[in-house]
């Protein structure tokens, strides 16, 4: 109801403001009081005031409103609001006037609660003067009563008979309890302002609610939570910055226990904590703790406002407010009150610089990392100083690393405040994980590796739309990786270019810059013909799709080796007139990763590369296993085939020089002896298939047709090798026979195939012909001309280098059979070329010729043979046959079956023997090691080795007593000519 007395012309209003105090807000004021329609009375002190109620009451006149500024004199609003209540009561008990309390700065986020606990119907801020006050006089015009609202303590409490106790108690000292409803899902939602009491279970139920909401967002996929709450804004941290904790503790049994709990609670942000001991004296405790809370929360919201009003000028010179910064800095109190932060900070943690100006340093933190900020603060408040790495949490709730660094700053008159630098570690430990995937990652899972770093890079920086490998390849480039936020919108597809459309984007690289983007702040007259400009365009033409977009690309290179680039390429079109700054800390961001990712990736590549080399090399290191084992059991196979064929030459040729024959006979005999050295050359040619011996002069003829005769049963249906055009006037070479045999056998495989390939059918013709060179010399000129499909034009000078193979199934070929025959005819002083013919292709190869020695016919008198020879030799049917053979010469012959048995006669004998005929492959002791003992007991002795297969060295010092080499089978003659040079020789010995 309106009391009676209140004049009805004009409303009396009381200002109580502090002399002094922003008097120019005071006279504007009391102008718009005026004009309302009030009368207008000022009082500077308590005095005036009591003087003024003293007038009042003389005139039984009520004030309409007090104005009180919270500065007033030395008491405080509520205190002041008491007494001129109490005053106006003692002659109108029926009404209370209006209180408008004004304060400087915002105390909180909860005003209205804070109202309510300075006794105040409303409160205003002095910067909103006057209309605020005209405001609210026109919305309180029409209430009801004045009776003021009871401060709230929001009690979260389960026990019933607690909770009914501590409504009675509250109640008695002008608090009014509003209980919180467990049964919702978020209890807390409603809770701002004020005090809470709250029990600790409530608190632990919230922050493992929020642990589990954040493993569920960043499990893969992130899984979206429709409906339901953000539990991070409940927890402990984030409630303490606008309301005053109470945390009630269930007694345990242990003091120490205790103490970590409420040391907890106090380091979350808690205000106030209450053990329950279950006595009667709990409630009272409880209301103790809460009243006390909500008059140290009034003082200190109070002190922050003022604190925060004079670091103005501190903050432009603490603080580095830039864009591009990758560190955050933060100014706050001990209490953790942020004051001020970078620009910097506000892009790493998402939230606006009012937001952070409302929060409390805890609420960065995740809830449960309450103890390790704790031991963290314990050491800076010891040094001063604090270095560590940390977790933070950002607004979307995702968490990262950060390396923090704190320092105490003076300020002139609050004293010590913090500075507060963070830098996150998100780029380093991506960086670190990223390079430690790779080089710990298996070749065959490269590509996979690849793959999770560019979807790990495209997840860390959330402004990235996709993230592209080109990679280079023959002289195309193509993309070979990517990760795209939206896999339905593809900027590239199957991207695949030539090199000549990003020539410029290949100079930039290979002239060291380091990234290629768009230069946005420089004007199109300054980038027109600069190699930056272009390469720019060519990378944007790249994704014809996107239209105009801020993008970033890295070349990958190893060394001065280019691989492609990485292209980064940002969410959103590019905006005309778009601001430079605006995207600075974005590329500054993804320039740091990026340089060394590029360089990884292309490391990886060459991996890639090397790891299919050493497989080809492997591959061929198992074939020349398979040739050495096939060597090896060749010789074996030769060297008893030639024992065998030794035996029919020796009869043979003993029968043939015996005049007792008929000639019939002997015609018959040399058909015998032409089958043998028939023989002997199949065992010769198996060698040079798998056994390489040093050079020595041979006809290229007849290895040519040789080969074409060992190929033709494995040549395809309707192909065949014509070698009748082989028409060099000569075909002497000095070369490594088993060489030249594997070149031809190379290029003859090669041109099977390639007919076989395009179905074709004919010939494989082989011809030869006699060139001079102008620097001197003459070489025979082979041509192996095929029926195929012949050479693409790009393959042509690609075709000899290691490993390039124009077949699509790699497991046809190594990739190595024509670089072996490059290398080959290199090794020989010639050469091989390629180009195409009238139809297939055409390989010319060149080898240096030796002049033939003129063969003279010298008639052959045989004279009778003087003299003891030792023949020695393991096979029995070579042993007789061939010591008949020197018996028939004339001489008298020792022999045994093995070394050991010959180093046994030629003791005994040694003073009789004028020579040795030793066979080189023995088992028990071979060839060599009898000739080192021979030459130990005698180092004159004269030695004739033998052998099925080809010599191999022998000692040094026991070579010079080798006079001869029978290669099996040799004929008489042979045997003859080698025996009559080793008698007539001469073992020389320097002394």
């Amino acid at each position: 109801m309106v009391d009676p007395h209140i004049h009805q012309e004009k409303k009396h209003i009381v200002i109580a403001w502090q002399s002094g105090e922003d008097d120019k807000n005071l006279v504007n004021l009391q102008v718009e009081l005026t004009r309302w329609g009030a009368a207008v009375e000022i009082v500077h002190n308590m005095t005036k005031l009591l003087s003024f109620l003293d007038e009042c009451e003389s005139k039984k006149k009520t004030p309409y409103a007090l104005i009180p500024h919270i500065h007033f004199g030395r008491v405080p609003v509520r205190g002041l609001n008491q007494i001129f209540w109490d005053r106006i009561r003692e002659w109108n008990p029926d009404v209370r006037p209006l209180s408008i309390a004004i304060t400087p700065k915002l105390l909180g986020a909860d005003l209205k609660q804070f109202a309510i606990d300075a006794k105040a119907s409303k409160m205003v801020m002095l910067n909103d003067l006057p209309h605020a006050v005209i405001d609210s006089l026109d919305e309180l015009r029409d209430r009801k009563t004045s009776e003021p609202e009871l401060p709230i303590i929001h009690t979260q409490v389960s026990d019933p008979i607690l909770l009914t106790e501590l409504a009675k108690q509250f109640t008695e000292v002008g608090q009014q309890i509003k209980p919180v409803d467990l049964s919702t899902i978020d209890p807390l939602g409603g809770v701002e302002g004020g005090v809470l009491l709250v029990e600790e279970n409530t608190l632990e139920r919230i922050d493992d609610w929020a642990e589990e909401v954040h493993r569920l967002r960043d499990s893969p996929p992130p899984q979206t939570l429709k409906g339901i709450s953000d539990p991070g804004e409940r927890t402990i941290e984030k409630l303490s910055v606008n309301t005053g904790v109470v945390v009630l503790i269930e007694n345990r049994d242990s003091a120490s226990d205790l103490l970590e709990e409420q040391i907890k609670w106090f380091s979350r942000g808690a205000l106030g904590c209450v053990i329950l001991k279950g006595s009667t004296e709990d409630p009272a405790t409880i209301v103790n703790e809460c009243l006390s809370v909500r008059r140290n929360r009034t003082r200190k919201s109070l002190n922050d406002e003022q604190v925060a009003a004079s670091l103005a000028h501190v903050v432009k010179d603490k603080l580095e407010d830039t864009e591009e910064s990758p560190i955050a800095s933060i100014l706050h109190d001990e209490q953790g009150k942020i004051y001020a932060v970078s620009e910097s900070t506000l892009k790493i943690f998402g939230y606006s610089r009012d937001e952070m100006k409302s929060m409390d340093v805890k609420s960065l933190h995740p809830a449960n990392m309450w103890k390790e900020r704790m031991r963290n603060y314990e050491s800076f408040d010891l040094s001063g100083v604090l270095k560590a790495e940390m977790i933070f949490e950002k607004k979307n709730k995702k968490r990262f690393e950060a390396k923090i660094s704190a320092r105490r700053i003076m300020h002139p008159f609050y004293g010590k405040l913090i500075k507060a630098d963070i830098q996150s570690l998100e780029v380093f430990k991506f960086i670190e994980q990223s390079v430690v995937s790779m080089i710990s990652s298996k070749s065959k899972d490269l590509s996979k590796t690849v793959q999770a770093v560019l979807e790990k890079m495209g997840s860390l920086i959330e402004e990235i739309s996709s993230v592209h490998v080109i990679h280079e390849d023959s002289g195309h480039f193509r993309r070979k990786e990517c990760w795209l936020k939206d896999p339905a919108r593809d900027p590239c597809g199957d991207l695949q270019i030539h090199e000549s459309k990003v020539q410029s984007a290949k100079a930039c690289a290979e002239a060291g810059i380091k990234f290629i983007e768009d230069a946005r702040q420089v004007s199109e007259s300054q980038v027109t013909d600069s190699y930056e400009a272009i390469a720019a365009k060519e990378i944007k033409n790249l994704f014809p799709s996107v239209g105009d977009f801020d993008f970033i690309a890295g070349p990958m290179k190893l060394g001065e080796q280019l691989e492609g680039f990485v292209v980064v390429i940002f969410e959103g079109d590019r905006k005309p007139g778009a601001e430079e700054g605006s995207t600075n800390y974005l590329r500054q961001k993804v320039r740091r990763p990026l340089e060394l990712i590029s360089s990884m990736i292309a490391s990886c590549y060459q991996r890639e590369r090397e790891e299919i080399i050493r497989k080809k090399m492997e591959a061929q290191s198992i074939h020349e296993d398979k040739k050495r084992s096939i060597s090896h059991v060749t010789e074996g196979v030769a060297h008893d085939f030639n024992n065998v064929l030794q035996t029919i030459t020796s009869h043979v040729s003993r029968l043939l020089d015996s005049e007792a024959i008929r000639e019939d006979q002997k015609s018959s005999l040399r058909s015998v002896k032409s089958a043998a050295e028939f023989g002997a050359s199949l065992s010769s040619r198996m060698r040079d298939v798998s056994k390489s011996v040093n050079g020595a002069s041979f006809s290229l003829h007849d290895l040519i047709q040789d080969v074409a005769r060992l190929i033709r049963p494995s040549l395809a249906l309707g192909v065949s090798v014509n070698f009748d055009r082989l028409n060099a006037s000569a075909d002497s070479v000095r070369c490594d026979r088993s060489e030249v045999h594997q070149v031809l056998m190379n290029l003859l495989t090669n041109a099977n195939n390639a007919m076989e390939e395009s179905s074709s059918e004919g010939e494989i013709v082989i011809s030869s012909g006699v060139i001079s060179r102008d620097q001197g010399g003459r070489f025979i000129r082979v041509i192996v001309e095929d029926g195929g499909m012949g050479i693409p034009k790009d393959n042509l000078l690609k075709i000899f280098e290691p490993y390039f193979s124009s077949k699509v199934n790699t497991k046809q070929g190594t990739g190595l059979g024509l670089w072996i025959v490059s290398r080959l005819m290199r090794n020989h002083g010639g050469k091989v070329t390629v180009e195409n013919g009238d139809i297939g292709a055409k390989f010319i190869l060149e080898w240096p010729l030796i002049e033939d020695e003129p063969i003279l016919e010298v008639e052959h008198t045989r004279k009778q043979g003087t003299g003891c020879i030792l023949f020695v030799d393991d096979d029995e049917l070579v042993n007789e046959s061939c010591r008949e053979l020197v018996g028939h010469l004339g001489y008298e012959v020792l022999w045994a079956l093995d070394g050991f048995r010959a180093l046994e006669i030629f003791e005994e004998h040694r003073k009789t023997i004028d020579l040795v005929i030793l066979d080189q492959k023995m088992p028990r002791m071979s060839g060599n090691e009898c000739l080192e003992k021979l030459v130990k007991m005698d180092p004159s002795v004269k030695v004739i080795m033998s052998s099925g297969n080809y010599t191999t060295e022998t000692d040094e010092t026991s070579a010079k007593n080798v006079l001869g080499i029978l290669p099996k089978p040799y004929s008489l003659a042979a045997l003859e000519s080698e025996i009559n040079n080793a008698l007539e020789s001469v073992v020389r010995r320097d002394h």
